[in-house]
């Protein structure tokens, strides 16, 4: 609009010029002065504008609370009036605040319209519901403003983005019955009968008891004393979850997503329930996951205990979205091949023909705990294949009336 004006004043300009009619030509200056003017403005009012936001955390669990805070900062006497559209996902909801439709069906925009005096500064906070995992991105942002008369506008891109991961739903796991079944029971305990020559824990003087192939000669050598090598438990306290997100029998069907919501429940619950108990737990499946940069990635992480380990297991978990990249035999054997000392507990809610190559795999077979999951009230054995062929436990974890409503995990013996 503003340049029609200064058009429209540079031809009554020129025609007052060529009619030689003062009243004219200072009627066509009037309006590309009044041009001017508010082209200027409109330029300074977008100037010493910032915007900022604030999350009370970057990680929160499903059904938690967060608070989104908004500042917009007016750094300049000029007084202006601002909107700001900052890009956000369509799955969160705002109290009394309606988001307006963004060109990507899954992001929507969050309109802030202040009027801001002179250094003055204006807070807006949000208060939102984790109603879904996932790695959420806030950002980024433009402002814009324009002169008082409204014949130009102004805007400015802020860049900046802030990231909240929000972790999958974590359910309490009901193991009555399992008493006597590693890794599960109220008080598992890791057997030192194996230990892994592959990983060496610590160095000790030698004592009667040591075989004399566990001597290290040369720290014997170094510190004139016998020197034994202590290596860490064949299994211990590592445990890998091994995944099958693949909830369909042909590749062709859709994805059954409240299956595979099922499945991440399940599988963050016991990593949070091993964890707690002081396993280090890691993760390989045949899932993709995205980080908070918004690369993606095989979900597979290696064992970690402690808060930090839970935390890059959960994120893992948490950025899964609904496709599976490849087979797990072939994940599977990437990771077992640099995790071999660990325990593997292995889930799924399907038996596709390339799961069930996985369990006649001889690593598969080898200290390992099968892990039906689904979401009937009791053991859905006819999810089982007749002829499963598998040697180890199986156990069926139930979570009644799906992932959603579910109060627990419910894990009983089926063979």
């Amino acid at each position: 609009m503003g340049r029609s004006y200064r058009d429209l004043g540079l031809a009554v300009l020129i025609i007052g010029g060529f009619s030689r009619k003062p009243a004219v030509i200072l009627l066509g200056a009037s309006l590309v002065a009044i041009s001017m003017v508010a082209l200027l403005l409109s330029k300074l009012s977008i100037r010493d504008l910032v915007y900022e936001r604030k999350i009370t955390s970057p990680f929160a669990f499903f059904g938690d609370q967060v608070e989104l805070e908004v500042k917009i900062k007016n750094n300049k006497p000029l007084p202006v009036d601002v909107v700001c559209l900052d890009e956000v996902d369509n799955t969160w909801r705002f109290e009394k605040k309606d988001l307006e439709p963004h060109y990507l069906p899954y992001r929507a925009i969050l309109a802030n319209e202040v009027h801001l005096g002179g250094y003055e500064t204006v807070n807006r906070k949000f208060t939102l519901t984790c109603e879904k995992r996932g790695v959420f991105a806030f950002g980024p942002a433009t402002m814009r403003s324009q002169d008082p008369l409204g014949l130009y506008r102004s805007s400015t891109e802020v860049a900046e983005k802030d990231t909240i991961i929000v972790y999958p739903k974590v359910l309490p796991i009901n193991d009555q019955g399992l008493q006597d079944l590693y890794p599960f029971g109220k008080n598992p305990k890791a057997s030192w009968v194996y230990q892994d020559p592959l990983f060496l824990k610590t160095m000790r003087p030698y004592q009667p008891q040591d075989p004399l192939k566990y001597v290290d000669w040369k720290a014997t050598a170094r510190t004139g004393q016998l020197q034994s090598r202590v290596f860490d438990m064949a299994f211990g306290h590592r445990v890998m979850l091994c995944v099958n997100f693949t909830t369909v029998k042909n590749p062709w069907d859709a994805v059954d997503t409240s299956l595979f919501e099922v499945l991440v429940t399940a599988a963050s619950s016991m990593a949070y329930r091993l964890v707690s108990q002081g396993f280090s737990v890691g993760l390989v499946s045949n899932g993709i996951s995205v980080d908070r940069q918004g690369y993606h990635f095989v979900a597979e992480c290696s064992p970690g205990n402690g808060e930090q380990g839970l935390k890059n297991l959960l994120s893992c978990l948490a950025g899964l979205g609904y496709y599976t990249f490849e087979h797990l035999s072939t994940a599977a054997d990437r990771a077992w091949a640099s995790h071999g000392g660990a325990y593997k507990v292995i889930l799924t809610a399907s038996f596709n023909p390339e799961f069930r190559e996985l369990l006649r795999s001889p690593q598969a077979r080898k200290d390992s705990l099968l892990v039906v999951v689904g979401d009937a009230g009791e053991t859905d054995l006819a999810s089982l294949p007749a002829d499963l062929d598998y040697p180890g436990p199986v156990l069926y974890a139930s979570l009644k009336g799906g992932w959603e409503h579910a109060g627990e995990i419910k894990l009983s013996r089926v063979s």
